[in-house]
């Protein structure tokens, strides 16, 4: 199974990017590193929800775990993030071993972009 929820700058309603698309920009832009503290771009066995639950010790929100979202395929890996300068979100599930390998490989590989450590200058809206 794989389930693209969103890929590319689409508006609501079109359709969105392939994954293939997806590898071409991930080969060719940094991806914003505000998402490592969220999951660093790959959540294994995703939640439906999480609600906040307070702050710890260091005052970081903490969050009460929803369930798994697919419960009858708790190998599933959720893909999400988006590029520090250019708009191009992503959130990605599948239970594809090859899949979640090689968007792993994709990810752990950009993260090793020179440019992926200088800090995001995409302005926020």
């Amino acid at each position: 199974m794989i389930r693209i929820i969103s890929n590319g700058s689409k508006w609501a309603g079109e359709t969105p990017d392939s994954v293939a698309d997806l590898l071409l920009v991930l080969a060719a832009h940094p991806l914003d590193r505000k998402f490592e503290e969220f999951g660093n771009f790959v959540n294994a066995a995703p939640l439906t929800s999480a609600s906040p639950a307070g702050y710890d010790k260091n005052g970081k929100m903490t969050y009460h775990q929803g369930p798994l979202i697919y419960p009858d395929h708790p190998e599933t890996a959720r893909f999400f993030g988006n590029f520090a300068h250019l708009s191009h979100v992503f959130t990605i599930d599948t239970d594809e071993p090859e899949f979640i390998s090689v968007l792993t490989a994709a990810i752990r590989a950009n993260q090793k972009r020179p440019d992926y450590a200088t800090p995001s200058k995409r302005l926020m809206a």
